[in-house]
């Protein structure tokens, strides 16, 4: 489903829901780091988070969230934050 949103300069712009999260692979952070933050940010058990990092190291990315896009917005600035590459997809 395709929602218009209003940006900050007051053009709309067409949004496909659900958002999704898309966390990309860094040569940086560990698992266990990846895992870690998945557990803290998305809540989601220990298994789910190392299938997850599994999928990025061997894919380059993959979706850990998909949702209304406020929703996908806060996750995607926590693991932003965290320091992990992710974007809003």
């Amino acid at each position: 489903m395709k929602t218009t949103e209003e940006t900050d300069r007051g053009t709309k712009r067409e949004v496909q829901e659900p958002a999704k999260v898309m966390v990309l692979n860094d040569p940086y952070n560990t698992f266990n780091y990846v895992v870690d933050t998945f557990q803290r940010i998305l809540a989601k058990d220990e298994e789910w988070c190392w299938v997850k990092a599994y999928e990025i190291h061997n894919n380059e990315r993959a979706i850990v969230f998909e949702g209304h896009l406020e929703r996908a917005e806060f996750i995607c600035e926590q693991l932003l934050r965290a320091e992990l590459g992710a974007l809003i997809v």
